[in-house]
Protein backbone atom coordinates (compact mmCIF):
# COMPACT_ATOMS: atom_id res chain seq x y z
CA UNK A 1 0.00 0.00 0.00
CA UNK A 2 2.80 2.64 1.43
CA UNK A 3 4.52 1.77 -2.41
CA UNK A 4 1.48 2.43 -4.24
CA UNK A 5 0.46 5.55 -2.40
CA UNK A 6 4.37 6.55 -3.51
CA UNK A 7 4.21 5.34 -7.05
CA UNK A 8 0.81 7.95 -7.35
CA UNK A 9 2.59 10.64 -5.53
CA UNK A 10 5.56 10.23 -7.94
CA UNK A 11 3.02 10.38 -10.84
CA UNK A 12 1.83 13.73 -9.70
CA UNK A 13 5.08 15.58 -8.74
CA UNK A 14 5.88 14.56 -12.65
CA UNK A 15 2.62 15.95 -13.63
CA UNK A 16 3.37 19.21 -11.83
CA UNK A 17 7.32 19.04 -13.14
CA UNK A 18 6.52 19.40 -16.73
CA UNK A 19 3.65 21.99 -16.13
CA UNK A 20 5.98 24.31 -14.00
CA UNK A 21 9.07 23.03 -16.42
CA UNK A 22 7.49 23.93 -20.06
CA UNK A 23 7.56 27.57 -19.31
CA UNK A 24 11.49 27.46 -19.89
CA UNK A 25 10.67 25.89 -22.98
CA UNK A 26 7.70 28.54 -24.06
CA UNK A 27 10.37 31.27 -23.82
CA UNK A 28 12.43 30.19 -26.62
CA UNK A 29 9.81 29.94 -29.48
CA UNK A 30 8.02 33.12 -28.25
CA UNK A 31 10.90 34.73 -28.34
CA UNK A 32 11.39 33.55 -31.52
CA UNK A 33 8.01 34.74 -32.58
CA UNK A 34 8.86 38.18 -31.23
CA UNK A 35 12.33 38.89 -33.41
CA UNK A 36 10.65 41.30 -35.39
CA UNK A 37 9.02 43.38 -32.67
CA UNK A 38 12.31 43.39 -30.96
CA UNK A 39 14.29 44.12 -33.48
CA UNK A 40 12.14 47.27 -34.53
CA UNK A 41 12.18 48.47 -31.06
CA UNK A 42 15.93 47.97 -30.62
CA UNK A 43 15.86 49.68 -33.82
CA UNK A 44 18.37 46.63 -35.43
CA UNK A 45 18.58 43.55 -37.18
CA UNK A 46 16.61 40.67 -37.20
CA UNK A 47 19.66 38.16 -37.22
CA UNK A 48 21.08 39.89 -34.59
CA UNK A 49 18.03 39.68 -32.07
CA UNK A 50 17.92 36.08 -33.58
CA UNK A 51 21.30 35.80 -32.27
CA UNK A 52 20.03 35.89 -28.80
CA UNK A 53 18.27 31.96 -29.20
CA UNK A 54 21.67 31.17 -29.88
CA UNK A 55 23.13 32.83 -26.25
CA UNK A 56 19.99 31.24 -24.54
CA UNK A 57 20.77 28.17 -25.13
CA UNK A 58 24.54 28.03 -24.88
CA UNK A 59 23.43 29.21 -21.45
CA UNK A 60 21.00 26.20 -20.87
CA UNK A 61 24.08 23.21 -22.30
CA UNK A 62 26.22 25.03 -19.73
CA UNK A 63 23.39 24.86 -16.62
CA UNK A 64 22.81 20.99 -17.73
CA UNK A 65 26.29 20.19 -17.53
CA UNK A 66 26.28 21.26 -13.62
CA UNK A 67 22.58 21.09 -12.91
CA UNK A 68 22.70 17.75 -11.49
CA UNK A 69 25.73 18.57 -9.65
CA UNK A 70 23.68 21.88 -8.09
CA UNK A 71 21.35 19.76 -6.97
CA UNK A 72 24.08 17.27 -4.87
CA UNK A 73 24.85 20.32 -2.87
CA UNK A 74 21.86 22.81 -2.03
CA UNK A 75 19.01 20.28 -2.65
CA UNK A 76 16.20 19.54 -5.11
CA UNK A 77 13.78 22.50 -4.13
CA UNK A 78 16.44 25.43 -3.69
CA UNK A 79 17.80 24.09 -6.93
CA UNK A 80 14.30 24.79 -8.57
CA UNK A 81 13.73 28.16 -7.14
CA UNK A 82 16.88 29.00 -8.21
CA UNK A 83 16.83 28.21 -11.84
CA UNK A 84 12.86 29.76 -11.99
CA UNK A 85 14.44 33.56 -10.45
CA UNK A 86 17.03 32.77 -13.64
CA UNK A 87 13.76 32.54 -15.82
CA UNK A 88 11.26 35.06 -14.43
CA UNK A 89 13.39 38.05 -13.70
CA UNK A 90 14.85 38.35 -16.92
CA UNK A 91 11.70 37.95 -18.77
CA UNK A 92 10.16 40.72 -16.72
CA UNK A 93 13.34 42.64 -17.71
CA UNK A 94 13.37 42.12 -21.25
CA UNK A 95 10.61 44.74 -22.32
CA UNK A 96 12.87 47.45 -21.10
CA UNK A 97 16.05 46.60 -22.63
CA UNK A 98 17.45 49.41 -24.71
CA UNK A 99 19.99 47.70 -26.28
CA UNK A 100 20.59 44.45 -28.24
CA UNK A 101 23.99 43.97 -25.62
CA UNK A 102 21.73 44.00 -22.18
CA UNK A 103 18.95 41.62 -24.57
CA UNK A 104 21.69 39.09 -25.10
CA UNK A 105 22.97 39.17 -21.29
CA UNK A 106 19.32 38.67 -20.44
CA UNK A 107 19.28 35.42 -22.62
CA UNK A 108 21.83 34.17 -21.34
CA UNK A 109 21.23 33.88 -18.02
CA UNK A 110 17.42 32.87 -18.75
CA UNK A 111 19.50 29.70 -20.62
CA UNK A 112 20.47 28.78 -16.82
CA UNK A 113 16.74 28.15 -15.81
CA UNK A 114 17.67 24.41 -16.74
CA UNK A 115 19.76 23.66 -14.37
CA UNK A 116 16.40 22.36 -12.58
CA UNK A 117 15.88 19.78 -15.26
CA UNK A 118 18.00 16.60 -12.95
CA UNK A 119 15.63 18.02 -9.50
CA UNK A 120 12.35 17.71 -11.57
CA UNK A 121 13.72 14.30 -12.77
CA UNK A 122 15.22 13.16 -9.22
CA UNK A 123 12.32 14.00 -7.78
CA UNK A 124 9.80 11.23 -9.34
CA UNK A 125 12.24 9.50 -11.30
CA UNK A 126 12.82 7.35 -7.47
CA UNK A 127 9.25 6.86 -6.83
CA UNK A 128 7.84 5.58 -10.43
CA UNK A 129 7.97 1.37 -11.04
CA UNK A 130 11.10 0.85 -12.95
CA UNK A 131 8.82 -0.79 -15.38
CA UNK A 132 7.39 2.31 -16.26
CA UNK A 133 10.62 4.31 -16.34
CA UNK A 134 11.18 5.09 -19.66
CA UNK A 135 7.19 6.54 -20.05
CA UNK A 136 7.99 8.74 -16.92
CA UNK A 137 10.54 10.04 -18.46
CA UNK A 138 9.11 10.91 -21.40
CA UNK A 139 5.98 12.58 -20.48
CA UNK A 140 8.06 14.48 -18.57
CA UNK A 141 10.09 15.45 -21.91
CA UNK A 142 7.26 15.89 -24.06
CA UNK A 143 5.15 17.76 -21.30
CA UNK A 144 8.33 20.54 -21.05
CA UNK A 145 9.30 20.70 -24.91
CA UNK A 146 5.57 20.95 -25.96
CA UNK A 147 5.62 24.18 -23.91
CA UNK A 148 7.34 25.19 -27.16
CA UNK A 149 3.70 25.20 -29.11
CA UNK A 150 2.26 27.57 -26.36
CA UNK A 151 4.61 29.96 -26.78
CA UNK A 152 4.21 30.18 -29.93
CA UNK A 153 1.02 30.59 -30.05
CA UNK A 154 0.53 33.19 -27.04
CA UNK A 155 3.39 35.06 -28.88
CA UNK A 156 1.52 34.26 -32.24
CA UNK A 157 -1.72 36.01 -30.43
CA UNK A 158 -1.11 38.60 -27.95
CA UNK A 159 1.89 40.00 -30.11
CA UNK A 160 -0.15 41.48 -32.93
CA UNK A 161 -3.07 42.56 -30.60
CA UNK A 162 -1.44 43.66 -27.19
CA UNK A 163 2.49 43.91 -28.21
CA UNK A 164 5.70 42.00 -27.47
CA UNK A 165 5.78 43.47 -23.76
CA UNK A 166 2.17 41.79 -22.92
CA UNK A 167 3.31 38.86 -24.59
CA UNK A 168 7.13 38.63 -22.18
CA UNK A 169 5.00 39.66 -18.98
CA UNK A 170 2.48 36.68 -19.14
CA UNK A 171 4.78 34.42 -19.93
CA UNK A 172 6.54 35.44 -16.51
CA UNK A 173 3.24 34.91 -15.06
CA UNK A 174 2.68 31.56 -16.27
CA UNK A 175 5.92 29.58 -14.53
CA UNK A 176 5.48 31.73 -11.41
CA UNK A 177 2.49 30.44 -10.72
CA UNK A 178 3.16 26.46 -11.32
CA UNK A 179 6.39 27.50 -9.20
CA UNK A 180 4.58 28.42 -6.14
CA UNK A 181 2.49 24.70 -6.70
CA UNK A 182 5.37 22.95 -7.06
CA UNK A 183 7.38 24.33 -3.75
CA UNK A 184 4.20 23.89 -1.83
CA UNK A 185 3.30 20.47 -3.09
CA UNK A 186 6.53 18.96 -3.66
CA UNK A 187 8.63 17.08 -1.35
CA UNK A 188 11.67 15.46 -3.09
CA UNK A 189 13.03 12.23 -1.94
CA UNK A 190 16.85 12.69 -0.17
CA UNK A 191 19.58 12.49 -3.89
CA UNK A 192 21.49 9.43 -3.55
CA UNK A 193 24.36 11.84 -3.34
CA UNK A 194 23.08 13.27 0.24
CA UNK A 195 22.94 9.84 1.22
CA UNK A 196 26.39 9.11 0.16
CA UNK A 197 27.78 12.60 1.84
CA UNK A 198 26.01 10.95 5.32
CA UNK A 199 28.40 8.05 4.76
CA UNK A 200 31.38 11.01 4.63
CA UNK A 201 32.02 9.91 1.26
CA UNK A 202 31.19 11.53 -2.28
CA UNK A 203 30.40 10.88 -5.80
CA UNK A 204 32.99 10.42 -8.35
CA UNK A 205 32.10 12.81 -11.05
CA UNK A 206 35.55 11.87 -12.77
CA UNK A 207 33.93 8.45 -13.71
CA UNK A 208 31.44 10.59 -15.96
CA UNK A 209 34.03 11.69 -17.99
CA UNK A 210 35.56 8.30 -17.84
CA UNK A 211 32.66 6.32 -19.19
CA UNK A 212 32.38 6.15 -22.88
CA UNK A 213 28.35 5.72 -22.32
CA UNK A 214 28.74 9.25 -21.48
CA UNK A 215 29.79 10.53 -24.88
CA UNK A 216 27.60 8.05 -26.39
CA UNK A 217 24.96 10.21 -25.03
CA UNK A 218 26.25 13.80 -25.33
CA UNK A 219 26.77 12.50 -29.92
CA UNK A 220 22.72 11.75 -29.50
CA UNK A 221 22.11 15.26 -27.63
CA UNK A 222 24.14 16.85 -30.50
CA UNK A 223 21.87 15.60 -33.21
CA UNK A 224 18.83 15.60 -31.00
CA UNK A 225 18.95 19.22 -29.84
CA UNK A 226 20.68 20.47 -33.19
CA UNK A 227 17.31 19.95 -34.76
CA UNK A 228 14.75 20.82 -32.40
CA UNK A 229 16.57 24.28 -30.89
CA UNK A 230 16.97 24.54 -35.37
CA UNK A 231 13.53 23.82 -35.64
CA UNK A 232 11.93 26.05 -32.55
CA UNK A 233 14.74 28.84 -32.83
CA UNK A 234 14.05 29.58 -36.37
CA UNK A 235 10.77 28.24 -37.50
CA UNK A 236 9.36 31.59 -37.30
CA UNK A 237 11.67 33.44 -39.08
CA UNK A 238 11.57 30.81 -42.08
CA UNK A 239 7.66 31.35 -41.89
CA UNK A 240 7.63 34.66 -42.61
CA UNK A 241 10.44 34.41 -44.98
CA UNK A 242 7.61 32.30 -46.85
CA UNK A 243 5.83 34.79 -46.84
CA UNK A 244 3.24 33.72 -43.66
CA UNK A 245 1.88 35.49 -41.43
CA UNK A 246 2.80 36.42 -37.65
CA UNK A 247 -0.37 34.49 -36.68
CA UNK A 248 -0.14 31.68 -39.10
CA UNK A 249 3.48 31.11 -37.97
CA UNK A 250 1.94 30.85 -34.33
CA UNK A 251 -0.25 28.55 -34.99
CA UNK A 252 2.42 26.24 -36.88
CA UNK A 253 4.68 26.55 -33.57
CA UNK A 254 1.69 25.78 -31.51
CA UNK A 255 1.51 22.15 -33.69
CA UNK A 256 4.78 21.67 -32.10
CA UNK A 257 2.92 21.11 -28.77
CA UNK A 258 1.20 17.65 -30.10
CA UNK A 259 4.22 16.70 -31.77
CA UNK A 260 6.21 16.87 -28.68
CA UNK A 261 3.38 14.74 -26.25
CA UNK A 262 2.50 12.27 -28.67
CA UNK A 263 6.39 11.99 -29.81
CA UNK A 264 8.05 11.93 -26.36
CA UNK A 265 5.66 9.13 -24.70
CA UNK A 266 5.63 7.15 -28.00
CA UNK A 267 9.66 6.94 -27.92
CA UNK A 268 9.46 6.33 -24.26
CA UNK A 269 7.32 2.95 -24.62
CA UNK A 270 8.64 1.80 -27.47
CA UNK A 271 12.35 2.53 -25.82
CA UNK A 272 10.42 0.26 -22.93
CA UNK A 273 9.90 -2.15 -25.30
CA UNK A 274 12.90 -2.61 -26.34
CA UNK A 275 14.54 -2.29 -22.93
CA UNK A 276 12.40 -5.33 -22.05
CA UNK A 277 13.85 -7.52 -24.71
CA UNK A 278 17.52 -6.42 -24.36
CA UNK A 279 19.89 -8.32 -21.77
CA UNK A 280 21.25 -4.99 -20.88
CA UNK A 281 18.55 -2.31 -21.22
CA UNK A 282 20.80 0.53 -22.06
CA UNK A 283 21.68 -1.39 -25.21
CA UNK A 284 17.49 -1.85 -25.96
CA UNK A 285 16.97 1.98 -25.51
CA UNK A 286 19.70 2.84 -27.77
CA UNK A 287 18.43 0.80 -30.24
CA UNK A 288 14.82 2.18 -30.10
CA UNK A 289 16.37 5.82 -30.18
CA UNK A 290 18.71 4.55 -33.60
CA UNK A 291 15.26 3.92 -35.07
CA UNK A 292 13.64 7.38 -34.68
CA UNK A 293 16.75 9.50 -35.33
CA UNK A 294 16.93 7.79 -38.54
CA UNK A 295 13.78 8.91 -39.12
CA UNK A 296 14.44 12.76 -37.65
CA UNK A 297 16.87 12.99 -40.12
CA UNK A 298 15.22 11.52 -43.39
CA UNK A 299 12.57 13.95 -42.38
CA UNK A 300 14.53 17.04 -42.05
CA UNK A 301 15.84 16.60 -45.47
CA UNK A 302 12.25 16.91 -46.76
CA UNK A 303 11.36 20.34 -44.83
CA UNK A 304 12.71 22.83 -47.78
CA UNK A 305 10.68 20.90 -50.00
CA UNK A 306 7.60 20.63 -49.02
CA UNK A 307 7.26 23.79 -46.64
CA UNK A 308 7.08 26.41 -49.66
CA UNK A 309 4.32 24.16 -51.67
CA UNK A 310 1.41 25.48 -49.33
CA UNK A 311 0.68 26.31 -45.60
CA UNK A 312 -0.72 22.79 -45.32
CA UNK A 313 2.36 21.26 -46.56
CA UNK A 314 4.66 23.27 -44.14
CA UNK A 315 2.36 22.46 -40.98
CA UNK A 316 2.68 18.99 -41.90
CA UNK A 317 6.63 18.58 -42.05
CA UNK A 318 7.27 20.47 -39.20
CA UNK A 319 5.03 18.20 -36.60
CA UNK A 320 6.19 15.28 -38.58
CA UNK A 321 9.84 16.33 -37.64
CA UNK A 322 8.72 17.53 -34.69
CA UNK A 323 7.34 14.13 -33.31
CA UNK A 324 10.29 12.09 -34.51
CA UNK A 325 12.78 14.58 -33.09
CA UNK A 326 10.43 14.09 -29.33
CA UNK A 327 10.24 10.19 -30.05
CA UNK A 328 14.28 10.58 -29.88
CA UNK A 329 14.52 12.44 -26.59
CA UNK A 330 11.50 10.35 -25.20
CA UNK A 331 13.47 7.20 -25.54
CA UNK A 332 16.71 9.25 -24.45
CA UNK A 333 15.92 10.42 -20.84
CA UNK A 334 15.45 7.03 -18.91
CA UNK A 335 19.06 6.00 -20.74
CA UNK A 336 21.03 7.72 -17.75
CA UNK A 337 19.14 5.51 -15.37
CA UNK A 338 20.29 2.67 -16.75
CA UNK A 339 23.87 3.98 -16.94
CA UNK A 340 25.00 5.41 -13.73
CA UNK A 341 25.20 4.26 -10.69
CA UNK A 342 22.87 5.54 -7.82
CA UNK A 343 24.74 8.04 -6.29
CA UNK A 344 26.27 9.58 -9.99
CA UNK A 345 22.41 9.84 -11.06
CA UNK A 346 21.54 13.41 -10.21
CA UNK A 347 25.07 14.19 -11.94
CA UNK A 348 24.62 11.98 -14.91
CA UNK A 349 20.85 12.35 -15.77
CA UNK A 350 21.84 15.68 -17.46
CA UNK A 351 25.71 15.42 -17.62
CA UNK A 352 25.85 13.91 -21.00
CA UNK A 353 23.10 16.03 -22.62
CA UNK A 354 24.97 19.17 -21.10
CA UNK A 355 27.96 18.23 -23.15
CA UNK A 356 26.04 17.65 -26.01
CA UNK A 357 24.17 20.76 -25.65
CA UNK A 358 26.78 22.80 -26.32
CA UNK A 359 27.22 22.91 -30.04
CA UNK A 360 23.24 23.53 -30.01
CA UNK A 361 23.53 27.05 -30.08
CA UNK A 362 24.50 27.05 -33.57
CA UNK A 363 21.47 25.67 -34.98
CA UNK A 364 19.74 28.79 -34.60
CA UNK A 365 22.84 30.27 -35.64
CA UNK A 366 23.70 28.40 -38.66
CA UNK A 367 20.38 28.02 -40.07
CA UNK A 368 18.87 31.44 -39.34
CA UNK A 369 21.91 33.93 -39.67
CA UNK A 370 24.98 32.20 -41.32
CA UNK A 371 23.26 30.60 -44.25
CA UNK A 372 20.43 32.48 -44.11
CA UNK A 373 18.19 33.05 -47.02
CA UNK A 374 19.56 29.78 -47.99
CA UNK A 375 17.25 27.92 -46.10
CA UNK A 376 17.61 24.21 -48.20
CA UNK A 377 21.64 24.17 -46.77
CA UNK A 378 20.51 25.16 -43.55
CA UNK A 379 18.01 22.57 -42.84
CA UNK A 380 19.89 20.26 -44.47
CA UNK A 381 22.73 20.79 -41.77
CA UNK A 382 20.52 19.16 -39.65
CA UNK A 383 20.27 16.04 -41.63
CA UNK A 384 24.02 15.64 -41.51
CA UNK A 385 24.55 16.05 -37.83
CA UNK A 386 22.10 13.26 -37.14
CA UNK A 387 24.91 10.86 -37.89
CA UNK A 388 26.66 11.75 -34.85
CA UNK A 389 23.41 10.57 -33.21
CA UNK A 390 23.47 7.28 -35.00
CA UNK A 391 27.35 7.14 -33.99
CA UNK A 392 26.38 7.67 -30.19
CA UNK A 393 23.36 4.73 -30.60
CA UNK A 394 25.80 2.55 -31.91
CA UNK A 395 28.57 3.50 -29.13
CA UNK A 396 25.93 2.56 -26.30
CA UNK A 397 24.79 -0.98 -28.03
CA UNK A 398 28.43 -1.82 -28.15
CA UNK A 399 29.07 -0.83 -24.63
CA UNK A 400 29.47 -3.80 -22.18
CA UNK A 401 26.70 -2.64 -19.73
CA UNK A 402 25.92 -0.68 -16.52
CA UNK A 403 29.36 0.27 -14.51
CA UNK A 404 30.53 -1.57 -11.53
CA UNK A 405 29.38 0.20 -8.88
CA UNK A 406 32.45 1.79 -7.80
CA UNK A 407 31.72 5.38 -8.10
CA UNK A 408 31.73 6.68 -4.80
CA UNK A 409 35.38 7.35 -2.67
CA UNK A 410 36.36 8.12 0.46
CA UNK A 411 37.10 11.57 1.82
Amino acid sequence: MANQQSSKYGWYILIISFLTCLSIYASVTAYSVAVPALALALNTQQSLVSLGTSIFLLGLALSLIVGGMIVDFIGTKKTVLLGFMLLIIPQLLIPSANSIEVMWILRFIQGWSLITWSAFMMSFMGRISPKYKGLAAAIFLGGSIAGSGIGGIIAGMVIPTMGYAACFYILSILPFVFLVIWEATVQPPATPASDVKKEKTKPNYKLLIKMPESWGLALIIVANMYLYFGMSGVAANYGNFLGYSTTDVGKITFWFTPACLIGAIIGGLLADRYAKKSEAPARGRAFALLIVLVASMIGSVFIPILSPVNFTAFTGIMFLVMFFNAAAQGAYWALPFDIYPKELQAAGSTFGCGIGSLPKPLAPLIIGVILYPQWNFGWWTASIVCILGIIGCVMIMRSKGEPKPMSAQKI
